[in-house]
C-alpha cells in the first residue's frame, strides 16, 4: 500500500499525522479512531493558533493536507473517515470563509519567470565559469533550465530523463518521451512525448543545450574518471541529477537577476503565465504542458512550427 503513494505525499501524510496524534495526546482524545469532534476542535485550534506578530500561524490550504492525511490514515487501518463528516467539512468551510472575510493568509503567487530573465540567467552562468568543474555545472543547469522551460517540465521529469528519451528531430529540434509524472505515476502515458523547437538563438537554443550536456557524456563514458573535467552526466543510465535545489536558485545565477526572488515560480507555470520560450503568446505556449495542465492545450506540438534558421 505504501507504493501507491509517492515519497513526497507519504512524507507530508507522516509529517501531518504526527502532528495531529501528538495534539490528541495533549489534548486527551482518541487519534485512532478519532471522533469527527475530535477532528473539528483540531481545525479550529490550529485556525485560532497566531505567530509572534499576531497574523495566522497556517494558511487554509494546510488544512486541507492535514485532512487528507487524517482521512487516508483512517482508511488504511479499516476505521471510518471522520473527514467525510459534515461537522468536520462544515468547520473546514467556516474556516475558509473566515480567511477570506479577514483577508488573512491570502493566496501569494510568486512572479513567473520571462524569457528575458532566463536568457539573462542562462548568460550570466556561462559568462562567469572559472574552470572545467565549473563549466560542467554551467552546462548541467544551462540544460536544466532551458529544457524545463521550453518544454514545461517538472523538476521530477527533468531528473528522471535518460538519454535513450530524448531523440533529435530535423524539424522539432527534439522529442523528449515522459516515462513518468507526478499526474501519471503509474506510466501508463509512457507515450507521453513533447517538442522541444529550435530557437532563433544558439544561446537560448534548449536542443543545442541538450547537445553540450550530451559532450560531456560522451566524454565521460570514452575517458572515464580522466576526462571528468569534460563530463557531467551520470553513468550508465545517464540521468541528469537530482538537484537538492532549483538551479535558478543557485548563488552565481540569481546574481544575475537581482529583482527576481528566491521563491520563484516552477519552470512549467513560467510557460503557462508568461510568453512561451520562443516568444509565442499563452494560448500557443500552453500547448507545451499537457491537456490536465491547461485548458489551453487542445492539441500536440505541431511538428515542424518551428524551425532553426539554418535549416532549409
Amino acid at each position: 500500500m505504501a507504493a501507491s503513494r509517492s515519497t513526497g505525499t507519504r512524507r507530508a501524510y507522516t509529517s501531518a499525522w504526527r502532528r495531529f496524534e501528538t495534539w490528541c495526546t495533549v489534548a486527551g482524545h482518541h487519534a485512532l479512531p478519532a471522533h469527527p469532534a475530535t477532528v473539528a476542535a483540531y481545525l479550529v485550534a490550529a485556525a485560532d493558533t497566531l505567530t509572534v506578530d499576531g497574523t495566522r500561524a497556517y494558511a487554509a490550504a494546510t488544512f486541507g493536507k492535514w485532512i487528507a492525511a487524517i482521512a487516508d490514515r483512517h482508511r488504511a487501518t479499516g476505521h471510518d473517515n471522520p473527514c467525510g463528516h459534515e461537522m468536520v467539512r462544515a468547520t473546514l468551510a467556516g474556516i475558509r470563509r473566515d480567511y477570506a472575510s479577514a483577508g488573512e493568509r491570502p493566496r501569494n503567487p510568486r512572479a513567473p519567470l520571462l524569457t528575458s530573465d532566463i536568457t539573462t540567467i542562462v548568460d550570466h552562468a556561462r559568462r562567469t565559469t572559472a574552470g572545467w568543474a565549473s563549466e560542467v555545472l554551467e552546462r548541467r543547469d544551462t540544460a536544466l533550465l532551458l529544457m524545463g522551460y521550453t518544454g514545461a517540465f517538472r523538476r521530477s521529469e527533468l531528473v528522471a530523463l535518460e538519454c535513450r528519451d530524448v531523440r533529435r528531430d530535423r524539424l522539432d529540434g527534439a522529442h523528449v518521451r515522459i516515462r513518468r509524472s507526478k499526474t501519471d505515476q503509474d506510466g501508463t502515458g509512457i507515450g507521453t512525448v513533447k517538442a522541444l523547437p529550435f530557437t532563433d538563438c544558439h544561446e537560448s537554443c534548449p536542443v543545442c543545450a541538450w547537445v553540450r550536456w550530451l559532450q560531456i557524456v560522451a566524454a565521460f563514458d570514452t575517458g572515464g574518471q580522466s576526462r571528468r573535467h569534460s563530463t557531467a552526466f551520470s553513468r550508465s543510465t545517464i540521468r541528469l541529477p537530482s538537484l537538492p535545489r532549483h538551479p535558478a536558485d543557485r548563488r552565481e545565477t540569481v546574481a544575475a537577476v537581482p529583482v527576481c526572488p528566491q521563491e520563484r515560480q516552477p519552470l512549467r507555470h513560467c510557460v503557462v503565465r508568461g510568453s512561451g520560450p520562443c516568444g509565442d503568446p499563452p494560448p500557443r505556449s500552453s500547448r507545451r504542458v499537457r491537456p490536465r495542465d491547461c485548458h489551453a492545450a487542445r492539441r500536440p506540438f505541431p511538428a515542424g512550427r518551428i524551425r532553426h534558421p539554418s535549416l532549409p
